[in-house]
């Protein structure tokens, strides 16, 4: 007599969930793919101040201040970029900012405080200000930003 030992159940069902499971752990973890985490946005306060100056030390700037990065309107929306925050606004865009008024801002350190219907952009080097028509402005991490 011949014995004939049968192997147990398929083991291609167990291998399967195994390799589906490490994908879904693995998957998860990459960023700006399906299964990337929703950035943290949250409506700016009306006279919130991003970024402090000790002004009782002659105006130095403190850890909180941005540096501007970027000021743009487009397709609706005005988008203001610091090294830490990304601000975004409905706006018509209309009403374009002259690239020399922005070189007086861009890559210097400011403090931006919101009026509930307007961004101030405040120079610390030379203490000018922009204002920018900002109703409705949200407040986004840099990289996570809508």
């Amino acid at each position: 007599m011949r014995d004939v030992t049968r192997p147990s159940a398929s083991r291609a069902p167990a291998a399967i969930a195994i390799i589906f499971a490490a994908v879904l752990a693995f998957g998860a973890c990459t960023t700006g793919g399906p299964g990337a985490p929703t950035p943290v946005v949250r409506p700016l306060a009306a006279g919130e101040t991003l970024g402090q100056v000790d002004h009782a030390s002659a105006g130095t700037p403190t850890a909180g201040v941005r540096t501007l990065l970027s000021v743009t309107c487009t397709r609706g929306r005005l988008v203001v970029r610091t090294n830490v925050d990304s601000i975004t606004a409905p706006d018509d865009c209309k009403q374009p900012i002259p690239q020399a008024t922005l070189d007086a801002f861009l890559g210097l350190p400011a403090v931006i405080t919101y009026t509930g219907d307007h961004l101030i952009i405040a120079s610390i080097a030379g203490g000018a200000k922009l204002t920018l028509t900002a109703r409705n402005a949200t407040i986004g991490d840099i990289h996570g930003s809508p």
